[in-house]
Order: C-alpha cells, then sequence, then structure tokens
C-alpha cells in the first residue's frame, strides 16, 4: 500500500504543485501568497517563497513551473505592472529574471514549457496566450 511521505501546509488553498525535472524537488503554489519547495529526498521544506499570488475571481490562479533545463528556475506570473513572469531561484528565493515585453498586458497565470522547444507558453481565463522564446 501508498504511504505519504511528507506534508507540507499552507495556510490557505494550494493551487498547484509541480516536481522539477529532476524529480528532486516539488514547487507548491497557494493563496497565502508563498511558493514552497519540498525535498523529495530530506521530505521537508527547504524553501519558503513570498510571492503575491492573488489573482482575484476573475483570473486562474498561480501555479509556479520549474524550468525543464535549469532545477533552481520557477516561472511564476506576476501581478505587478508591468506584466510579466517572474523567475525565481528555488534555493535562495531570489529573483533571478523577470520576463517582460511591451505587447504583454496580461496575467499569465497558467505557464507551461513546450516538451521539445525552449519555448514558455502562458495563459490566463480571459483567453489570452502568449509565447515566450
Amino acid at each position: 500500500p501508498a504511504q505519504a511521505l511528507s506534508r507540507v501546509e499552507h495556510g490557505r488553498g494550494v493551487t498547484a504543485a509541480k516536481f522539477n525535472a529532476s524529480g528532486t524537488s516539488v514547487v507548491t503554489t497557494s493563496y497565502d501568497n508563498t511558493l514552497r519547495v519540498v525535498s523529495v529526498a530530506g521530505r521537508a521544506e527547504t524553501r519558503k517563497l513570498q510571492h503575491n499570488n492573488d489573482t482575484g475571481r476573475w483570473l486562474s490562479a498561480f501555479q509556479a513551473v520549474f524550468d525543464p533545463l535549469c532545477d533552481d528556475a520557477i516561472f511564476i506570473g506576476s501581478m505587478l505592472s508591468p506584466r510579466g513572469v517572474d523567475v525565481l531561484s528555488a534555493s535562495s528565493g531570489t529573483r533571478l529574471h523577470r520576463l517582460e515585453h511591451p505587447n504583454f498586458g496580461f496575467v499569465t497565470s497558467l505557464n507551461v514549457w513546450h516538451p521539445g522547444l525552449r519555448m514558455l507558453a502562458g495563459a490566463n481565463s480571459s483567453g489570452k496566450v502568449l509565447l515566450w522564446r
């Protein structure tokens, strides 16, 4: 039978839990305005990152995703203006980079990497999709 290996608790609802490409960590996204990085081997939270996840009731909830080529980079949409995608370090919690463009005027709550190309697609519940390369 399956057994629970660890438990991570957020103060509010969890909107996503995603593994990194090597399967060594999980990032969780929550309405409590945090991301949590959990080590699979240590079965414990390794980092708590602050991030404004209050998308409100009209936008899809944020879902953080790992970069498939870098286990330390987490991509997540941002409520900040100008609109963009934050790239955060799983190990230090700092912002490594921010994707911005003048034609990018909406929040991308949902982000996913192309399985074979270096391309990120960002979307939300308003029906808009943006491709980054």
